[in-house]
């Protein structure tokens, strides 16, 4: 669990992983920080629950599920059975939808698809795969950078 208060800036940031190995939890724990930092520079208050699962809970294809539960509190499922570049991708994609509630973006036009074409032509989730890529990147480029140092 990573619990950040700063007394100074009034931030209360808590991101807490369950489920999976240590390293898989921490490496949860340090993409979402990662990510607010990247879209949701100004935030200071945010309580992300993170629960590592195994493939078997999730529909073949699905690899995240991410609820709001609350104006800053949610709730990311993530299927821990993936390579290490997937895990992160699908991490930043949830990520991406929580800044999508936060900021009153997320829409969804059709709440029962008929198709996946459906699913995957819905704003968000046009945002939320595009966005995924370019964490992803800044993350490799970010890891590549303290590495050196």
């Amino acid at each position: 669990m990573v619990y950040m208060i700063d007394e100074e800036i009034k931030m209360n940031i808590l991101i807490d992983a369950y489920g999976g190995s240590r390293y898989r939890r921490n490496l949860a724990e340090a993409v979402c920080h990662f990510c607010i930092s990247q879209m949701l520079p100004r935030l200071r208050t945010i309580d992300i629950m993170i629960e590592l699962m195994p493939a078997s809970e999730f529909e073949q294809g699905v690899k995240g599920y991410c609820f709001a539960m609350g104006s800053r509190e949610f709730k990311i499922e993530m299927c821990n059975n993936q390579a290490e570049d997937e895990f992160i991708k699908s991490l930043c994609h949830e990520m991406v939808h929580i800044k999508q509630f936060i900021r009153e973006e997320f829409v969804e036009e059709v709440m029962d698809y008929q198709t996946i074409a459906e699913y995957f032509n819905q704003p968000s989730e046009k945002e939320a795969y595009r966005m995924e890529e370019e964490l992803y990147k800044e993350w490799l480029q970010v890891k590549r950078e303290t590495k050196k140092s």
